[in-house]
């Protein structure tokens, strides 16, 4: 028999279709510039929502962070907004975990003077919608120089 007759005899099942799914739909409308809301979970009972204290009820943020890291890369100046690397070191093991860092207002013109130093950053875990990066940001409210 040739390959034709043998294809032509089995029985293919066609391809079912995956459901593409985003890596976290709680977060998936997460703001990607700026100050911004983060999307309700969806599969959340609204109770349990609101039994959490916001840290910041005004944007409903409940991820905020403090690193300790080393800015690198400073760019991206606006007169509104800027944008660096930040390079956090593993507690266990050698190397860092990069985190684009993004600052507004006050802050944008500071974070570009700081270029090079370790600084001690507060602010809050984002989505991040530019291409070159990594996904996640730190969106700044407090940068401070650290020795």
């Amino acid at each position: 028999p040739s390959w034709q007759q043998l294809q032509g005899q089995q029985q293919l099942q066609p391809r079912q279709q995956q459901q593409q799914r985003a890596y976290s739909t709680d977060y998936q409308q997460a703001g990607s510039y700026g100050p911004s809301t983060t999307a309700p979970a969806h599969n959340v009972n609204q109770q349990t929502l609101e039994g959490i204290k916001r840290i910041n009820p005004q944007r409903q943020t409940v991820n905020r962070v403090t690193l300790l890291g080393i800015v690198t890369e400073a760019a991206g100046f606006s007169e509104r907004s800027s944008h660096a690397t930040l390079l956090v070191p593993f507690s266990t093991k050698p190397g860092f975990q990069s985190f684009t860092l993004e600052a507004w207002d006050d802050l944008a013109g500071a974070l570009q003077q700081m270029n090079g130093m370790k600084v001690l950053v507060e602010g809050r875990l984002s989505q991040d919608a530019r291409s070159d990066s990594a996904g996640v940001k730190v969106v700044a409210s407090s940068i401070q120089a650290s020795g």
